[in-house]
């Protein structure tokens, strides 16, 4: 989102209903997603998988990422070309989910 670990969204007990939406402020073509989620102190609060919906209704995923520890990198097998994407918690550990890190890469980014 920022490129900085130590800011994080997160949603207010939404568990496996959050989601998070960008704009890319224009037609951009995607190749790459990164994810790294948070966690509470009491291990709540993962986001175990992730889906994603562009724009046009491109569906990507579920993409596992159950270590909050982890930056989970994913290649797209064809790049999407899309202004915005809705990040769509599809599996979770409940309470105030949310994510330290979320990027969308173009080709040689």
């Amino acid at each position: 989102m920022d490129g900085q670990l130590s800011t994080e969204w997160a949603t207010h007990g939404d568990g496996d209903n959050a989601w998070i939406a960008f704009d890319f402020g224009r037609q951009r073509q995607i190749t790459r997603f990164e994810f790294r989620s948070r966690r509470m102190a009491d291990g709540s609060s993962i986001i175990t998988s992730v889906q994603l919906i562009f724009s046009d209704d491109v569906v990507l995923g579920p993409f596992s990422t159950p270590d909050p520890d982890v930056v989970y990198g994913f290649d797209f097998e064809t790049a999407v070309v899309s202004r915005s994407v809705r990040v769509d918690a599809v599996t979770t550990t409940g309470g105030n989910t949310g994510a330290r890190e979320i990027r969308f890469l173009g080709p040689g980014e």
